[in-house]
């Protein structure tokens, strides 16, 4: 439950699931991050480690060759 004078709607938008099908998880360097394959930009970084966010910033566009293991 959340107490906010805010709407629900401003806290939780709604999204459609094409957005959610669009990003992809993958892993550079041991640190794990969301990328959106559409624009191929970072969208979220998973990590607790504050030095990851000095290396890598949401919104940084990314380079990378998807490789099947």
């Amino acid at each position: 439950m959340n107490y906010s004078i805010l709407p629900e709607e401003m806290l939780v938008p709604e999204s459609d699931d094409s957005d959610f099908n669009n990003k992809i998880e993958i892993e550079i360097k041991g640190l794990v991050m969301e990328v959106d394959l559409n624009t191929g930009k970072l969208t979220r970084i998973i990590s607790s480690n504050p030095e990851a966010y000095l290396l890598y910033q949401p919104g940084l566009k990314i380079d990378f060759i998807p490789q099947i293991n």
